[in-house]
């Protein structure tokens, strides 16, 4: 049969759980209250460093990552903030939500945006044409 190492640490594909937990609270979940929030922090620890970055190790060994048009080099992973948005995004959410439902998520958030961007470029009499128009048009 296969040998299994029993090193108590439950693997995630080739991520051992402990990173995962860690960075799962470095980006706001708490692991033990928030388990379905879990799928963040794995995807989080797994995402490829964007363009125009560039990632290096120092003399320590410690990863960082270097911005290349402002030249500037920074220990933050460039997609830690979008993770750590995803969180508060789902934070309530009961189950983890497939690709889809993502993608409806996005639209769903940029549609509320474009909506909330208009009410507030229109003065107030404007929204009242805006509102009695659709009557006219059904009567």
């Amino acid at each position: 049969g296969v040998q299994h190492e029993d090193s108590g640490i439950m693997t995630l594909g080739s991520l051992d759980a402990k990173q995962i937990m860690e960075y799962a609270v470095y980006i706001g979940i708490e692991p033990t209250k928030e388990p379905h929030l879990l799928w963040i922090a794995e995807e989080g620890m797994q995402a490829p460093v964007p363009e125009g970055f560039t990632e290096h190790q120092d003399a320590n060994g410690e990863v960082y990552f270097y911005k290349v048009d402002t030249k500037e080099s920074m220990w933050e992973h460039p997609m830690d903030q979008h993770y750590m948005g995803l969180v508060k995004q789902f934070r309530g959410s009961p189950a983890t939500p497939n690709e889809e439902e993502r993608r409806f998520d996005k639209e769903k958030v940029k549609r509320v945006n474009d909506a909330a961007v208009a009410a507030e470029a229109a003065p107030d009499e404007d929204n009242d044409a805006i509102i009695n128009l659709p009557l006219l048009a059904l009567s």
